[in-house]
């Protein structure tokens, strides 16, 4: 299993790009990948994006960054040497596999994931089912659910290997009620 954050120019994979990929294995922890990318012309920008991620245009325009295609292959290198189910997890994983799904297709690359997620947000409702805490359920956005067990929250700007290494420690602390690292 791998814990996966990503940061992007916006929400929508058909028109919006990855910036940024972080990942950590969840049973190796000391294993992590983090690589930054530019992207091309004709992908959409949404600002309020880059004003969560602290990502500048100038930055992700530049010729003196990776392309997409490139940090993906080099993630998906980084994958193969992990030895793991290649199942992905993460705080809302779906909007990093649909991401990274579409990334793939659209570069031509064979996608290195099962279709199987494990979601951080479906653990968390999960505790607080359990525990008969049902304030603000369907709200558990990731610093909440840092917040209810004693995390610091995520820092801002965010960045993809800080939000998966936030990702892992909560995994850790819901499951087994210890730290990752």
């Amino acid at each position: 299993m791998i814990v996966i954050d990503i940061e992007t120019t916006g929400t929508n994979p058909n028109k919006h790009a990855i910036l940024s990929i972080g990942a950590i294995n969840f049973k190796k922890t000391k294993n992590q990948f983090y690589g930054e990318c530019r992207i091309s012309k004709d992908v959409s920008i949404d600002n309020k994006a880059l004003k969560i991620n602290g990502f500048l245009k100038k930055d992700i325009l530049s010729k003196q960054k990776q392309s997409l295609k490139s940090l993906l292959m080099e993630f998906s290198k980084w994958i193969d040497k992990q030895n793991t189910d290649n199942i992905m997890m993460g705080h809302n994983i779906h909007f990093d596999y649909e991401f990274l799904k579409v990334a793939y297709f659209k570069n031509k690359l064979t996608f290195p994931f099962t279709y199987r997620l494990v979601d951080l947000h479906s653990i968390a409702f999960y505790k607080s089912l359990k525990n008969n805490n049902l304030e603000n359920i369907d709200f558990l956005s990731l610093n909440k659910i840092l917040q209810s067990i004693s995390l610091p929250k995520e820092k801002t700007p965010h960045n993809a290997l800080e939000g998966a290494k936030m990702e892992i420690e909560a995994f850790y602390k819901l499951i087994y009620n210890k730290s990752a690292f």
